[in-house]
């Protein structure tokens, strides 16, 4: 086993919990077309649709398969002469024969008409990707044509997260979800939100606006003082966080009380406005510590790191899929569970919300297959090491089982470890493949198996899916 992740172990057992934030990223809409191929694939998960061709030099697609891939709504005028797609706050709108297309109401001469064909409509990429926003690439590896869409349907992108620090691609803002959080059923605009907490009384709204001309951050002040009508201002001040200034603003009113806060950045004016009726939690100093965390977590520099949110559809309580970028494998993994430690591309965890003291520890590990290497005397390795690295008396319960995952044969080996009052669940499972070996695992603290979560390590590794792309083992290295 390697030994960073028995040392790892060792810790989980001994340490203290200690508290860490969350992390949940927010992912783009990738779509690869092979021209020809009566597929597509969204996330590298392929789906059937109408084979796409080039035509005057433009690659024309089913506009009904893109738009149900990236969110978008179709509407089809009465003569059926037209198609306009509409996505967040932007339009297309197609004109069928003629090489005519409206974005956003503004015409645009277009080098291919848009045409029917046997049902379906076939429009050219480069256009419906420039009304979205997108940006088109070529994989001279597959032959495939990649279209990065800035985020799929808006509501989509928040509407299962449970809790967690969310960012937007597209604006580049981020902020904390404690948990209890919901998106409210107005749906927003692309360029806002509403969360509301129902239980706690308090709620939430971040948005970006174009800033006024001219606008410098020592105005940001009097930008929020222009919201205040019969409240009561408590405090207000510009505070410099991340080497920017930032505009804070404290408000009381007979029900609630408000903070706003205002950033800016790149022309664009980024703001928050918590309201809580909470009065006097508000200024406790544990209860309204969590206003002050939703507020300070709030910023106008957001850029995601892996794992990447594959799918923000709920699968099953709670659980995403989350995909690795730099190899490409993904597994499922609860909503808890999203703080990555990336130690490497070929070494990776994510740990829950109460860190990996007293939480959930999620990791894969990949290293080089040795000359001769089968699964076999792969488990039995991991098996002996345990062994060599753990008092045997803490040990029990170990179980190996042989196991399909990802279309593979591989070992499946669940024990035990007794340490005082603690009682840690480890759930590992092998893979070898293209001369690589997977080590994915999970562990916890008992009470986290426990009632309707008792299957979830299993569910976890049994999820895994193996990269689509082979991994190269000359450059993949034993960690010490």
């Amino acid at each position: 086993m390697n030994k960073r992740i028995i040392l790892n172990l060792i810790t989980f057992v001994i340490l203290i919990s200690f508290q860490i934030p969350v992390f949940a990223a927010v992912r783009q809409t990738e779509i690869r077309i092979k021209p020809g191929e009566k597929s597509m694939k969204i996330n590298l998960h392929s789906i059937s649709a109408k084979d796409s061709f080039y035509r005057k030099g433009s690659l024309m697609v089913p506009l009904r398969a893109i738009a149900d891939l990236i969110g978008a709504s179709l509407e089809n005028s009465t003569d059926l002469k037209t198609v306009t797609a509409f996505r967040n706050n932007k339009n297309i709108k197609f004109v069928i024969d003629k090489n005519l297309a409206f974005i956003d109401g503004i015409k645009k001469e277009i080098p291919c008409a848009p045409v029917v064909e046997n049902g379906t409509t076939m429009v050219p990429l480069r256009i419906l990707a420039d009304a979205f926003n997108a940006v088109i690439s070529k994989d001279s590896s597959t032959g495939e044509i990649v279209t990065i869409f800035p985020f799929s349907n808006y509501q989509n992108r928040f509407a299962y997260l449970k809790e967690g620090k969310v960012g937007d691609l597209y604006y580049g803002w981020s902020v904390l979800f404690p948990k209890g959080c919901v998106l409210d059923d107005k749906k927003p605009s692309g360029s806002s939100i509403l969360v509301k907490n129902i239980g706690e009384g308090y709620y939430y709204y971040i948005f970006n606006t174009i800033a006024r001309a001219g606008m410098k951050e020592e105005n940001l002040l009097d930008e929020l003082e222009s919201y205040v009508d019969d409240e009561k201002i408590i405090q207000k001040n510009l505070v410099i966080e991340n080497g920017r200034k930032c505009g804070l603003l404290v408000l009381e009113s007979q029900d609630e009380i408000y903070e706003y806060k205002a950033i800016l950045k790149n022309g664009r004016l980024y703001q928050i406005h918590f309201y809580t009726v909470d009065k006097s939690g508000f200024f406790d100093e544990k209860k309204g510590k969590i206003n002050q965390d939703i507020i300070k977590s709030f910023n106008a520099d957001y850029s995601v790191n892996s794992p990447e949110v594959v799918n923000i559809s709920e699968i099953n309580n709670g659980m995403y899929t989350y995909r690795e970028s730099s190899c490409g494998w993904e597994f499922d993994v609860p909503a808890e569970v999203n703080l990555e430690v990336k130690n490497s591309d070929y070494s990776f965890e994510i740990f829950d919300e109460k860190g990996k003291g007293n939480g959930l520890t999620v990791g894969v590990d990949i290293s080089a297959a040795n000359q001769g290497e089968n699964l076999e005397s792969y488990s039995t390795d991991e098996i002996n090491a345990v062994f060599e690295e753990i008092n045997k008396e803490c040990v029990s319960e170990l179980v190996e089982k042989n196991a399909e995952i990802s279309g593979k044969n591989a070992k499946k080996i669940y024990y035990k470890i007794n340490a005082g009052s603690k009682c840690v669940y480890f759930f590992n499972a092998l893979i070898i493949d293209k001369q690589s070996k997977f080590h994915i695992y999970v562990y916890g603290e008992s009470r986290f198996f426990q009632s309707e979560n008792v299957d979830l390590g299993d569910r976890i590794i049994q999820s895994f899916m193996l990269p689509e792309k082979p991994i190269k083992p000359a450059i993949i290295t034993e960690k010490n």
